[in-house]
């Protein structure tokens, strides 16, 4: 970046500062100004980091889109109670929550969009798009430990956890029953019954998948009581 013999006052006003600050770097005469090449570095790492962070969410704006035309079919044909259980009068919310996460910008509110995603249609998801919404649970896990709180967290081990054995063949029900666990400690101390139910019959397919009877007999009698 060159200036001239004679820099306009406006234009010093803004590049003194930077100088001062280490930024950029001048001759004697604050004629010639240069970007410091860690500031290069660190701003090409930016775009860079832009980049990945607008991949990841075309991604899963992929798997939302695809999730929710499948979804609305199955709503338009009659069937969104007995296919995914969720009443007739309800899917408006959740289709318009479906489309707030592909709207929402990847700034850093994708988080509290898909968590709310995750909690109120992973059974959509699940259901018509198996294989990639994995990994999708498995990034708002991982969200979850960052931003949220720790019933959020609880929330998103069980999603996930769910889809570690939702696909036939693919069941890793071991690593599956390790989140139900950390899950289990949050709705506990928070006394988060009705959670704690659904959680209980989780664990007890779980076992029984695993062939472990009486730990499923176990698991579903803590359901009930």
């Amino acid at each position: 970046m060159t200036g001239s013999s004679s820099q306009p006052a406006s234009k010093m006003h803004v590049l003194m500062p930077l100088v001062e600050q280490g930024l950029i770097s001048s001759d004697l005469e604050l004629q010639n100004f240069q970007v410091q090449e860690l500031i290069r570095a660190i701003t090409k790492q930016q775009i860079v980091n832009v980049h990945s962070n607008d991949l990841v969410k075309l991604k899963y704006t992929n798997i939302i889109g695809k999730s929710l035309m499948k979804a609305q079919d199955i709503y338009d044909k009659g069937l969104i109670y007995e296919a995914l259980g969720i009443m007739n009068n309800n899917w408006e919310n959740i289709s318009f929550l479906m489309k707030k996460g592909i709207d929402v910008p990847s700034d850093g509110r994708t988080y509290g969009v898909y968590y709310e995603i995750t909690l109120k249609a992973s059974d959509i998801l699940m259901l018509c798009h198996p294989r990639d919404s994995r990994q999708f649970f498995q990034a708002c896990l991982q969200n979850s430990l960052l931003f949220g709180n720790e019933e959020e967290q609880a929330f998103m081990n069980i999603a996930y956890g769910v889809s570690l054995t939702d696909l036939p063949g693919y069941g890793e029900y071991k690593e599956a029953m390790e989140h139900y666990k950390k899950a289990l400690d949050v709705l506990k101390s928070r006394n988060i019954q009705y959670r704690q139910v659904l959680l209980y019959n989780s664990m007890a397919a779980n076992a029984y998948m695993r062939g472990n009877q009486v730990e499923a007999l176990n698991f579903a009698e803590m359901g009930t009581t």
